[in-house]
């Protein structure tokens, strides 16, 4: 099982309340309300096991693969959904019931003829059409997963009943036989329906993912299986900004802390987003942005970027900080492997209470065993503390004054960040002029 929480799902903007700009936003490709419902399970059950992830990633190529094999007529398929859940009562089968109640309709229309034709005329199509699915070439070692799926529906529609209903059926007939076909498809196979039916499902998500994954130029992560925890990252960027700065980023357990350093606007707290990110989509066995992906499954993946005061308890944010943080400990404390991501410690305090608590958390976190952690920070100086630790490594996004304007590069580097610009910028802006000018009037503010 894998666990992660509130916070780190709208740290990371996996799903907002409208689903709108979200990471699931932008995988919703389905058409259908059934399609959707399963998209969203799928990308709210992050696993933990190296082979229920392959799995899903193999369902997930194949259809990207087969793509146009799998047409979705949404209202077809909407419509069938609500046909085999109407509380319409299954009355008599024969040939004089069916008669009767076309009858019926042709005096009066009756909105309880017209769901059942339709549903009936719907279900033909859709079982011609899932027969034509199960003949979609797969191949039994290297598919599988796929394989076992398409298998089990051409299991359920060989049915020979079903399989007579198929090929006996007939528009023309239909007013005649509407009555022993409701009894047949909402009352005897009912159950057969609604397996083919969410297997249909699963299959219009897999394929939005994989479409997705083909637009988006995304990869299919490689899962290992390894006792010591791997990131091995190339070419990873966020999914939401349009033009993204792409980069590496490599982590084990040798160096289990990364000390992440840049000016403010640098980029650091979009590089923690996309890094979380991708290790989520990871989990629950997405492609995900970025060249390629070595990673071994992590048990939860935590993550502190925008934590808000919590005014509801009286909590500052500080306080909340330290309860943020005394969380996750309790979690490490476990044993679990997970992914732990900070922006900015203790950002709620002051400098030195900032710098000397910081400190101490990364001397905690650096000798944790089972777990991984990027940590940024603005407080430069405490860098030098961990020089000599082995399992402390150091990378920053570079930025520069260029013509007394700041530039950014994006791009993560070893080492420490040389200065945060934070002076450069106000002296650059003519803040102290401004507030030393004798008068309004006598100020000028042009920057030369």
């Amino acid at each position: 099982m894998f666990f992660t929480d509130q916070q780190t799902r709208q740290d990371l903007g996996l799903i907002s309340k409208n689903d709108q700009q979200s990471i699931f936003s932008i995988f919703d490709k389905t058409a259908t309300k059934g399609g959707r419902s399963y998209l969203k399970a799928l990308f709210n059950s992050p696993i933990n096991k190296t082979k229920d992830l392959s799995e899903r990633s193999e369902l997930i190529q194949f259809w990207q693969k087969k793509a146009e094999l799998l047409s979705i007529d949404k209202r077809q398929i909407d419509f069938i959904d609500h046909y085999l859940n109407v509380s319409i009562s299954i009355k008599g089968t024969t040939l004089v019931h069916s008669l009767k109640f076309f009858l019926e309709d042709k005096w009066r229309s009756s909105n309880d003829y017209y769901i059942l034709k339709t549903g009936i005329v719907f279900i033909h199509q859709f079982l011609i059409q899932m027969q034509e699915i199960t003949k979609i070439k797969c191949d039994p070692i290297t598919e599988k997963v796929s394989f076992h799926y398409l298998n089990h529906i051409k299991e359920v529609i060989e049915n020979p009943e079903l399989t007579n209903f198929i090929n006996s059926y007939h528009i023309k007939k239909l007013p005649l036989n509407i009555r022993k076909y409701d009894n047949l498809l909402r009352g005897k196979f009912k159950k057969n329906l609604f397996i083919l039916l969410n297997n249909f499902y699963a299959f219009e998500a897999y394929k939005a993912v994989g479409i997705t994954a083909t637009e988006l130029n995304l990869c299919h992560p490689e899962f290992l299986e390894s006792a010591n925890n791997k990131i091995h990252l190339e070419d990873l960027f966020h999914l939401l900004i349009a033009s993204p700065v792409k980069n590496n980023f490599i982590m084990d357990e040798a160096k289990n802390l990364c000390f992440l350093t840049g000016a403010n606007m640098s980029g650091k707290s979009t590089l923690l987003k996309s890094l979380g990110i991708a290790i989520y989509l990871a989990q629950i066995g997405f492609p995900i942005p970025a060249k390629t992906l070595k990673i071994t499954p992590f048990d939860g993946l935590f993550s502190t970027i925008n934590l808000s005061d919590n005014l509801t308890l009286g909590h500052s944010h500080f306080y909340s900080e330290v309860m943020r943080i005394k969380e996750i400990a309790e979690h490490i404390a476990k044993g679990k492997k997970l992914f732990i991501i900070f922006d900015e410690l203790f950002r709620g305090t002051n400098v030195k209470d900032a710098s000397i608590g910081t400190k101490m958390i990364i001397e905690a976190f650096a000798i944790m065993k089972n777990s991984l952690f990027i940590i940024s920070t603005h407080i430069l100086d405490i860098a030098v503390t961990f020089e000599n630790n082995p399992k402390v490594f150091f990378r920053h996004l570079k930025s520069r004054l260029q013509d007394n304007i700041p530039t950014y590069s994006y791009k993560l580097s070893s080492g420490v960040a040389e200065s945060s610009l934070g002076v450069e910028i106000i002296i650059n802006e003519k803040i102290i002029e401004i507030l030393k000018a004798p008068a309004i009037g006598e100020i000028n503010t042009n920057r030369e």
